[in-house]
């Protein structure tokens, strides 16, 4: 081992541990920086169990994939992944049944797979500032109340999937279309092809 080197506990689940060797020339490694995100969320839930995180912010990491261990917070009522460069949601996100707010606002999200409107006790969903290109069908049936999703690319609407919204974000999308639900109370769209 040299001076150069760091040697680390790096305990990437709550469940295991393991030691890691990092040459200080790599430190702007993936593995390094999935070892700096780690530290950052360790503060974060520091002194509790994974059964008593019910809040969990993670956002401003530079992730560019949900953790693995996330998951395994499966109390978690509100899950805050904002200011990363997440590109997908895994099937995985169905473990988090408790979950109520899931902010992913400012990632580069294509899509919201089904399974996080599956979450049956999902109320507020904001994914503002992605790639969105379509509305998520997937939103008919769902519990969610409250959708945010301004600053994206969906130039298309389903107004069968706002029947369950009394909240609706669509700001600086290309829309054309019309908006109708019968139970939306707060509406806030900026274009000028949008009929009410």
């Amino acid at each position: 081992m040299t001076q150069d080197s760091i040697i680390s506990v790096c305990p990437f689940s709550p469940s295991s541990r393991r030691v890691i060797l990092f040459n200080v020339a790599t430190l702007h490694s993936p593995t390094v920086q999935k070892y700096n995100n780690f530290l950052k969320m360790q503060s974060i839930v520091k002194g509790k169990t994974i059964k008593q995180v019910k809040k969990l912010n993670l956002s401003g990491l530079n992730l560019t994939e949900i953790p693995a261990y996330v998951f395994e917070y499966s109390n978690l009522t509100k899950l805050v992944l904002s200011r990363n460069s997440i590109i997908k949601i895994p099937k995985e996100i169905a473990k988090l049944r408790k979950l109520e707010v899931l902010d992913l606002t400012y990632n580069n999200l294509t899509e919201i797979p089904a399974p996080v409107f599956k979450l049956p006790k999902l109320r507020v969903l904001s994914v503002g500032h992605n790639k969105l290109r379509k509305f998520p069908k997937q939103l008919v049936g769902s519990p969610v109340e409250q959708l945010i999703a301004d600053h994206n690319q969906i130039s298309e609407l389903d107004a069968t999937a706002l029947d369950n919204l009394t909240k609706l974000i669509l700001s600086y999308n290309p829309l054309g279309g019309q908006v109708v639900s019968h139970k939306l109370e707060s509406l806030y769209i900026t274009t000028s092809d949008i009929r009410i």
